[in-house]
């Protein structure tokens, strides 16, 4: 056999992969008959081609050589519409008749046509075996060569080079290659009208082999049974392989979101049977062969889908997991945005929203809004995703465990912007007071100077450092109040001591009571504090007791449980 595989175009536009096979010695004399036989009768079996290459012309012995062949033929087309063999070409070298016959396809049909007609003084073997080559192979060819010339005959040491050969023998052997090899001429291989692939073709000499591997010549029942087998293995590797492509199809990346066991189980049965009836269409001429092959379908079938379904099963995992991954991922990062949030919001910055009991509540509300989400979210029949809402409910709860931090530093951070904003209000007024003062003692004040105080000093408040946006209008709103109730004692028919004594009065109250303010504030601060101090020790407390009364559950002697006395 060539050791290179050649890869030709074919009419169709595909490819073949064609090897070439030499059996050398075939019917030489040196050989057995028997031999010359098997080998003979094995490559017409393997081969789309067969070239009987014979020199000088076509003998009685030739075509009794091919006896075992067209017997065999004979006895398959009883039970088959196909012919067993594709096409016999002989090869006439040293051809000498050119003159009657040239050489060439033409006129070596011509010479075959002559050599296989059947006349009544023949003898019954000679017509037999005429009539069988005809219906065994699907088409018989001849070409004629003349002699390579004598440099080929005589030369011990001829290799081969083009100069030693006749430029006539040269010249007809480039008109027989493409007559063999050509596109329209190229056969490819089949049995039963199926044309084969290559790992077919391997299965298909195996099986050859297999029949063909005695020292005895198998009999025509043996060889039939070897053709059968030959024709069903390419069924059977075929129908295999459409049902692989069709379940492989149902894993795919885009589908195996849906591909549940139940699904994948319903496709099997599906897929098995387009299988089976791919493999029953096909014409089984031995019933018993095409029985044990559609038994070893099933077989194949139902390992295959075993090994698939594994394949499924961790893939299906694969994607839930990556599903619930990025759904935990997405409704954990809305909880912290919405918690963080709420830490941020300016207009409800106070202390019944930073309480541990308040915050805990936010806390409780969007982590049922997360679960609930989760919930909502697209379900994987075969995958429990317990583990996965129990990972996200725990990172939210350590989640809302930093954000407690962040509210307990808001919260002291409210007081320290209130203390700052009290003082900041204080200051600002006492600047307008200072200047009220001195426009009633020099009797200049007017509504323009009023305005004028008082943007001023709305200028400073609002010129200073800001620590909150909301509490800085707060405060602000509470500046122009003062500002314009200071007016009001300028425009009272006071004199000029009294005025003074009344705006003294006034900024005295607004510090007592934003002191009082403050106080309270503090108090009210301090009792949460204590009261997240007595739940936190309680918790620690019931936690500890917990902790005992399980360790107590485990404690055993020898004589069975112990005895417990809780004494609380």
């Amino acid at each position: 056999m060539w050791s290179k595989i050649f890869k030709l175009p074919t009419v169709d536009g595909n490819q073949a992969a064609v090897i070439l096979m030499d059996t050398e010695g075939t019917f030489d004399g040196k050989s057995s008959n028997k031999t010359g036989t098997i080998i003979f009768a094995l490559s017409a079996l393997v081969s789309s081609i067969q070239i009987y290459n014979l020199s000088s012309q076509i003998n009685e012995n030739d075509l009794e050589n091919l006896l075992l062949c067209t017997a065999y033929a004979s006895f398959v087309q009883k039970e088959t519409e196909h012919k067993p063999f594709q096409t016999l070409l002989f090869l006439i070298r040293d051809w000498q008749y050119y003159q009657e016959f040239p050489y060439g396809e033409e006129g070596g049909n011509k010479y075959l046509d002559e050599r296989l007609q059947i006349t009544p003084d023949q003898e019954p073997s000679l017509i037999k075996v005429r009539k069988n080559l005809r219906s065994s192979f699907e088409k018989l060819s001849c070409f004629l060569l003349p002699h390579p010339g004598k440099t080929v005959a005589t030369k011990k040491d001829f290799n081969g080079a083009m100069k030693d050969i006749d430029e006539e023998f040269i010249t007809h052997i480039r008109t027989f290659i493409p007559s063999v090899l050509s596109p329209n001429n190229l056969v490819v291989k089949n049995i039963n009208g199926i044309d084969l692939k290559c790992s077919e073709f391997v299965d298909l000499f195996a099986t050859y082999l297999k029949h063909y591997n005695s020292d005895e010549l198998p009999d025509e029942v043996t060889k039939a049974e070897a053709f059968a087998e030959a024709y069903c293995a390419p069924m059977l590797e075929r129908s295999v392989s459409s049902y692989n492509m069709g379940m492989i199809r149902m894993i795919d990346v885009d589908r195996i979101a849906d591909c549940t066991s139940d699904v994948f189980s319903e496709a099997h049965k599906r897929m098995q049977t387009m299988a089976q009836s791919e493999f029953n269409k096909a014409k089984h001429d031995n019933k018993d062969i095409a029985s044990r092959f559609s038994a070893l379908l099933t077989e194949e079938i139902d390992e295959l889908f075993q090994q698939l379904n594994l394949r499924r099963s961790l893939m299906y995992e694969a994607h839930a997991k990556d599903h619930y991954s990025a759904l935990v991922k997405t409704v954990v990062q809305k909880y912290k945005t919405e918690m963080r949030a709420e830490i941020d919001k300016g207009e409800d910055l106070r202390l019944d929203r930073y309480s541990q009991t308040g915050f805990r509540k936010i806390h409780e509300k969007y982590k049922k809004a997360a679960i609930d989400t989760f919930g909502e979210g697209k379900r994987f029949g075969d995958y429990d995703a317990k583990e996965c809402l129990e990972n996200m409910t725990t990172d939210i709860d350590d989640s809302f465990e930093l954000h407690d931090l962040i509210r307990k530093s808001k919260s002291e951070f409210f007081y320290i912007a209130l203390i700052y904003y009290d003082r900041l209000l204080t200051t600002c007024l006492a600047e307008y007071n200072t200047k009220i003062v001195e426009g009633i003692t020099q009797q200049v004040m007017t509504s323009n100077l009023h305005e004028t105080y008082k943007s001023e000093a709305m200028n400073h408040f609002n010129e200073a450092e800001c620590y909150s946006k909301d509490m800085q209008s707060e405060y602000l709103g509470k500046l122009q109040t003062c500002i314009n109730e200071s007016y009001d004692i300028y425009q009272q028919n006071l004199t000029v001591e009294e005025k003074q004594q009344k705006l003294k009065e006034q900024q005295d109250k607004i510090i007592e009571d934003l002191r009082k303010d403050q106080e309270e504030k503090s108090q009210r601060k301090n009792h949460k504090l204590e009261e997240e101090i007595r739940q936190e020790k309680l918790k620690k407390l019931a936690n500890e007791v917990i902790r005992k009364l399980m360790k107590f559950r485990s404690l055993k002697n020898e004589e069975g449980t112990r005895n417990v006395c809780f004494v609380a």
